[in-house]
């Protein structure tokens, strides 16, 4: 099982090390096309650096935050303003965790999807979107497949890492655009960060 506990503490830093704010600026980039009111489905929050930012940016809307590393949700919680943490229902579980028939107007993925293998990523992403409303929009944030010798490298090493430290299953980046097409899900925006390693969307339903 995925678990991100031993490098949470330090998972922020070492994030900032290496990629500067690209990875800050590609969560929040799109923060600002999300609906005025409603819930909002974040999985994978991880140490939750965009939350107050999103909460205090959208002041009608609750979230619904998943996430499988309790010291990531600790951590989420000590930088939230108190007077949030009400609007923040904080999950400790995984995709299976949304009550069955919950509906989200939003769903935000960032640097999750690429923690599984292509048929994996396929079903976390089938079980996620199931559970966003029809005209809902899907937040994405991910590493895409590098150009550079460097950013292959850099790709490589990550995934070598990850994988003896917290356990991923990956290997390599899954296909994204195969599951979008399959989840028929729609780009409506897109910007590009790191020297295009890294991308954020809004999606839609076509």
């Amino acid at each position: 099982m995925i678990n991100f506990n031993r490098i949470a503490p330090v998972y922020d830093t070492l994030s900032k090390l290496v990629y500067g704010n690209a990875l800050m600026n590609a969560r929040s980039c799109f923060l600002n096309k999300l609906p005025e009111s409603g819930i909002v489905l974040n999985i994978g929050g991880g140490s939750g650096e965009v939350l107050q930012h999103l909460l205090e940016l959208r002041p009608g809307l609750k979230v619904d935050f998943i996430e499988t590393s309790d010291k990531f949700i600790a951590l989420a919680k000590r930088k939230l303003n108190p007077e949030l943490l009400n609007r923040v229902h904080f999950i400790h579980g995984n995709e299976n965790s949304i009550e069955a028939a919950k509906k989200y107007e939003a769903v935000i993925t960032f640097f999750i999807v690429d923690l599984f293998p292509q048929n994996d990523a396929e079903e976390f992403c089938t079980k996620i979107i199931s559970h966003l409303k029809s005209d809902g929009v899907w937040l994405f944030a991910d590493f895409i497949q590098p150009k550079s010798l460097f950013q292959k490298l850099l790709l490589k090493f990550m995934y070598q890492f990850f994988r003896l430290i917290t356990n991923i299953p990956a290997s390599q980046l899954p296909d994204y655009d195969s599951i979008f097409q399959k989840l028929y899900m729609s780009e409506i925006n897109l910007q590009f960060f790191y020297n295009e390693m890294i991308s954020s969307k809004i999606l839609k339903r076509v």
